[in-house]
């Protein structure tokens, strides 16, 4: 990863307070590689479909594996979620436990 530094921040930044300023610590700039943080991809990924049920779906992380719930209207739309998630970095495997609504579950749940 390659890092380039402006000289002068506030010349691109005006509205930034004095203090933001400074450049951070070497520290501060390592990428994290937590669970937290792949979940975090993983669901920034999912916010950014563009199939607003793709986006309401939600995913857990742990150890590799990418959980994948939520439910959608279709086959396709299952399949798009996990799509979405498959270049997630730090994601071994995904389980995708998405239900999908059925024309024939819809019905079943109105005359009930």
């Amino acid at each position: 990863m390659t890092l380039i530094l402006l000289s002068s921040p506030e010349k691109f930044h005006p509205c930034l307070p004095s203090s933001a300023k400074q450049l951070p610590s070497p520290e501060a700039l390592v990428p994290l590689t937590g669970y937290d943080d792949v979940q975090s991809r993983a669901q920034a990924s999912l916010r950014g479909c563009p199939y607003r049920e793709v986006r309401k779906t939600t995913c857990l992380f742990h150890k590799g594996v990418l959980l994948l719930r939520g439910e959608v209207s279709s086959f396709y739309l299952k399949q798009i979620a996990q799509t979405v998630l498959m270049n997630v970095e730090g994601v071994k495997h995904i389980v995708n436990t998405i239900h999908v609504r059925t024309a024939d579950a819809s019905i079943t749940a109105k005359q009930a």
